[in-house]
């Protein structure tokens, strides 16, 4: 078996130290510490202040596992438990809280360009409603360029030089410091 709570000289451990890395728009790498010999947990997940017992279940073989399906820029909680084997279960251990990415925006694109300006366009990669948006000549390192932030899916850049090249880039802002991938 595995070791934490005793019945009969029976000792069964549970995970302990849940955490999520690696988190996307859509997924997230959830671990924790194992708490004796057991290869195969139960984990429930769900949005953030669900009751345990009416979340979505999945078996998992490794830890870390690779939580996917997810929303973004959405909480979920989750609870893990040691499968020791021949029906004996651990205790549920959490839950952890962790808040999926904002989604990144696709589809960029310039048009009317002109000798000093050009609009640049993107398509919403989730429900946010602000972007950040960076320029600078070609070649320019992220965060040298010019900065600035809309409430709408273009921007009309100004003062370009004629006959130069440009780079843009562009991040969703879900809020409280939720960012997309430039």
């Amino acid at each position: 078996g595995c070791d934490s709570l005793v019945t009969l000289n029976l000792t069964i451990s549970f995970p302990s130290s849940l955490s999520a890395s690696n988190i996307t728009s859509n997924s997230a790498d959830l671990s924790w510490l194992v708490g004796g010999t057991e290869t195969s947990w139960n984990i429930e997940y769900g949005l953030v202040g669900f009751n345990l017992g009416s979340g979505n279940l999945t078996q998992a073989a490794t830890n870390p596992f690779l939580l996917s399906g997810l929303v973004s820029n959405t909480s979920y909680d989750y609870y893990v438990q040691a499968d020791c084997g021949n029906n004996t279960p651990s205790r549920w251990v959490g839950p952890y809280t962790f808040t999926t990415s904002c989604s990144d925006p696709t589809g960029l694109t310039a048009s009317n360009v002109t000798v000093s300006g050009a609009d640049v366009s993107w398509i919403l990669g989730g429900t946010e409603a602000v972007w950040n948006v960076e320029y600078g000549l070609s070649g320019f390192t992220l965060g040298s360029g010019t900065i600035t932030s809309t409430t709408t899916p273009s921007y009309s850049m100004s003062g370009l030089s004629d006959n130069t090249s440009y780079d843009v880039y562009v991040q969703a802002d879900c809020g409280s410091g939720n960012v997309s991938q430039w």
